[in-house]
């Protein structure tokens, strides 16, 4: 398998934000007076993207308000100590590819500013060409990189946390592969049969390229 572009998610995959998230959306509940769930409860169920999050509670809120929102209690969380963290094998991954000449990206639906200074403070910015946050389509957006890249899409990984960026890749065309240290579970990314088999974590990667 001949690979140009390793396009990564972020959240659960390069980061590991799950407790500041989960923290930032049961305030989001709070604050429209929904019921609280349990971390446990909450992590393989939540959906990609904050609008998502909110519909499946009942609430109603348009992109531009909902990603404010979010920033902002986000931030918040963050101020208090429960900050996401760098997965350990990641900057060990990132070197391996670039020294195999491999274009390197991230698309995300975690909030840009957050998602750059995560990226700062890592000290992985560099790695990658390209950083693509805030989405809220990732199969239309993987499809757009392929082109901002001139890349086929068979070309391009797309590699996630969740089942939702197996879908999106699948959408997309480009291959899928997946890390079952996130949100999602390993049997979860199994039922979506990912191009790769499902890897414990991204060294994983260096092993098969």
């Amino acid at each position: 398998m001949t690979l140009d572009l390793f396009v990564f998610d972020w959240s659960g995959t390069i980061s590991d934000d799950r407790r500041p998230v989960y923290e930032t959306n049961m305030r989001l509940l709070r604050l429209f007076g929904k019921p609280t769930v349990l971390f446990e409860e909450w992590l393989p169920s939540t959906p990609p993207t904050v609008v998502g999050f909110l519909a499946l509670y009942g609430i109603d809120c348009d992109v531009q308000d909902a990603s404010a929102l979010y920033s902002k209690y986000y931030n918040a969380v963050m101020k208090e100590g429960i900050a996401p963290i760098l997965y350990p094998d990641v900057h060990d991954v990132l070197t391996h590819l670039k020294g195999q000449q491999k274009d390197l990206a991230v698309l995300s639906c975690h909030p840009p500013d957050n998602l750059l200074r995560e990226a700062d403070k890592y000290g992985i910015k560099n790695f990658f060409s390209f950083f693509h946050a805030g989405s809220q389509d990732k199969a239309s957006d993987l499809a757009a990189l392929c082109r901002r890249f001139g890349t086929r899409p068979e070309s391009v990984l797309y590699t996630g946390d969740t089942t939702h960026d197996i879908r999106a890749a699948k959408q997309a065309g480009v291959v899928s592969a997946a890390v079952c240290r996130g949100y999602h579970t390993r049997e979860q990314l199994e039922g979506e049969k990912p191009d790769i088999p499902v890897m414990e974590d991204l060294a994983g990667l260096k092993q098969l390229f």
